[in-house]
């Protein structure tokens, strides 16, 4: 859902070596995206310029990602299940 807050912890690639260094951030579901395939994968906008181009370009790091939810909702959802 748009607006989710969602937080991610992962490895980027950074600069033109590539090196993978910690990323953790909280980001918020903007798109839905066409290239995700699959669920629980994700895209994150990296910006403008050649660094952003960079990072993007290179990024396929497994990690971790938390949707935050209101505790009723998150109730009403596993209960769903």
């Amino acid at each position: 859902m748009f607006g989710t807050p969602v937080w991610l912890d992962t490895k980027a690639p950074k600069g033109k070596t590539g090196k993978l260094v910690p990323f953790q951030s909280l980001l918020v579901a903007q798109d839905t995206g066409t290239a995700i395939k699959g669920h629980a994968r994700g895209d994150v906008f990296w910006g403008a310029g050649e660094d952003a181009a960079l990072t993007a370009g290179h990024m396929k790091s497994p990690g971790l990602m938390i949707v935050l939810l209101p505790k009723g909702l998150a109730k009403r959802l596993l209960q769903r299940q």
